[in-house]
């Protein structure tokens, strides 16, 4: 394998990682850096499965708790994974609960301990998760990477998890984080014309609503949102009617077992998540504020950055959604990581891609 920095400055490289269009959408497709072939996994993935597989989790206590005969708790403590902080400047963190229509959210606040003589962007950050489980622990250092290469200010939401409270409480968690930052934005030093969302996965889908429900107001508070592998479609029934999923959508030249396995590991899960999130009532799957591909309008939506791990169930409803924006004539991207799964933020300070994803966001923050 490449040393870690090599594969960042391959990953960097525009000339190394093209656009091509492949449905015709404009897709970058960041390739594997030292892959003997593509159509295979990363050797870092390969790896850290490799790992898991011989260090289970037995050494924790089982998290029993369920909910309609669904194991909540061990779908929770199956979700995250320890990662490294590889910000390299100084980062102030504070611990907050804000001011919300339900009640307070906890958050994190990451800032640069380095005065600037300007306002600075601001990213408010959710963390992925089924909208059951997943943590601001979790998304820390991503964030602190994130503060650190955008010189930004970001606030982490530890908004409120399904099913002890369901859709759309944690959804106006987020939201009224949105509200409160551009409210006080002067207190943070934050130019309110900079203030973004971004999330992986739920946290994706919740950073896209934000998104919908910003335009929707015509408040214009949000500027731009960088969505991580989100999940954009919640319904149960008639999925393929929407996007049509198999397997053949999915180059796999090697590592048959594993990959085949990565690419619809999520889809698996998806009607219990559902069922979760929508406290049994799934007759709302096609609400655009639970399933924001289903909006019947995107014009006037703000810029976006949509990546996509190339082993996902979701990457082809990601892609959907850019089409969407880009028909609407949205400022959008797509960025498309080869040989990597549905997760990979997790493995922040192993993946070069993480780093790579946070930079790509902090690009697009820095140019608003």
């Amino acid at each position: 394998m490449l040393s870690y920095k090599e594969c960042l400055a391959i990953l960097a490289d525009p000339a190394k990682n093209p656009v091509e269009v492949i449905n015709g959408l404009p897709i970058q497709i960041k390739n594997v850096p030292d892959a003997q072939i593509q159509g295979a996994a990363d050797p870092r993935y390969k790896a850290h499965e490799e790992y898991k597989a011989a260090h289970p989790r037995e050494h924790e206590k089982p998290d029993l708790r369920t909910y309609n005969g669904i194991p909540v708790g061990a779908i929770r403590q199956s979700m995250g994974w320890p990662n490294e902080d590889i910000s390299t400047r100084p980062i102030e963190t504070q611990h907050l609960y804000l001011p919300v229509s339900e009640g307070a959210v906890p958050v994190r606040v990451y800032i640069p301990e380095e005065k600037s003589d300007t306002l600075r962007a601001c990213m408010i950050y959710i963390h992925g998760g089924g909208f059951i489980g997943g943590s601001i622990d979790v998304v820390e250092n991503p964030c602190k990477l994130l503060c650190d290469v955008a010189d930004a200010v970001v606030f982490n939401v530890d908004y409120r998890l399904a099913p002890e409270t369901a859709y759309p409480g944690g959804l106006h968690d987020c939201y009224d984080t949105v509200k409160y930052v551009y409210e006080h934005a002067d207190q943070w030093g934050i130019d309110k014309n900079k203030i973004c969302v971004a999330g992986d996965s739920a946290g994706g889908n919740l950073a896209a609503v934000c998104a919908l429900m910003d335009r929707d107001e015509g408040a214009h508070r949000i500027a731009y949102a960088g969505l991580i592998y989100p999940t954009v479609l919640r319904t149960v029934t008639g999925y393929e009617d929407i996007v049509p999923w198999s397997l053949d959508l999915y180059d796999i030249q090697a590592d048959k077992e594993l990959l085949e396995e990565a690419s619809f590991a999520i889809g698996a899960g998806d009607e219990t998540i559902g069922y979760l999130y929508m406290n049994g009532k799934t007759e709302q799957a096609f609400d655009p504020y639970i399933s924001p591909l289903m909006a019947k309008d995107f014009a006037g939506h703000c810029k976006t950055t949509i990546i996509n791990a190339e082993y996902d169930f979701l990457r082809p409803q990601g892609e959907e959604y850019g089409r969407k924006l880009i028909e609407a004539g949205c400022d959008v991207r797509l960025i498309r990581y080869r040989g990597i799964n549905h997760g990979s933020l997790d493995m922040c300070g192993t993946y070069p891609q993480v780093e790579d994803i946070m930079r790509e966001i902090a690009r697009d923050m820095m140019s608003l």
